[in-house]
């Protein structure tokens, strides 16, 4: 059976420095998976076929080179991954996760993607009705408007989304699908996966 997403390209958000963790986050192993590992295999199953990573820093993670991207602009954290990620999307939707929510499920994916519609420009997951602006499924149509904001220094996705027509996909506030790892104590709550 065919994929049902076509229209959409899946995109890993690999380049963060990883400085309150004190570790490279994407080499973590958690349930015999590093995290950059379990968030590009989520999107190449949803989607049945490769996943793209992206960042600054990607030497040393063994990745294959055709499905690597530099970030748009070095150093300037999620946004230049974005801007990366959007205008190399080859499809209507880019669907963008961080390696860093080792809990994301194939449903939680499935709820964005079945909630995608032209009258939007983003469609995000949330807990508490505010975006999760790495967790989101953002139409390449708006490429120009994030380029904008990442040329201008505007840099924070979360503003930048609510000035669009955005949509949240509520997960509820007990859902434990975008428990991030950023802290030692982070990682010591998701270990038992």
């Amino acid at each position: 059976m065919a994929s049902p997403y076509k229209d959409i390209t899946g995109f890993v958000l690999a380049g963060g420095s990883s400085r309150r963790l004190g570790t490279d986050k994407r080499k973590i192993v958690i349930g015999g998976i590093s995290l950059l590992d379990r968030a590009r295999s989520l999107l190449e199953r949803f989607l049945e076929r490769p996943a793209y990573i992206v960042g600054d820093n990607l030497a040393g993670l063994y990745l294959d080179p055709r499905y690597e991207i530099p970030d748009a602009q070095r150093g300037r954290g999620p946004m230049g991954g974005l801007v990366a990620a959007i205008t190399r999307c080859p499809t209507n939707w880019c669907l963008i996760l961080p390696v860093d929510l080792p809990r994301l499920r194939t449903s939680d994916l499935q709820n964005l993607a079945n909630n995608r519609s032209s009258a939007f420009d983003v469609v995000t997951l949330s807990r508490d009705g505010h975006p999760e602006p790495l967790a989101a499924l953002y139409n390449v149509r708006t490429a120009a408007f994030w380029r904008d904001q990442l040329d201008s220094g505007m840099l924070s996705v979360i503003d930048a989304i609510r000035t669009l027509r955005w949509r949240p996909v509520m997960l509820g506030r007990s859902a434990t699908s975008l428990d991030s790892v950023n802290t030692p104590e982070d990682l010591a709550r998701v270990v038992d996966l």
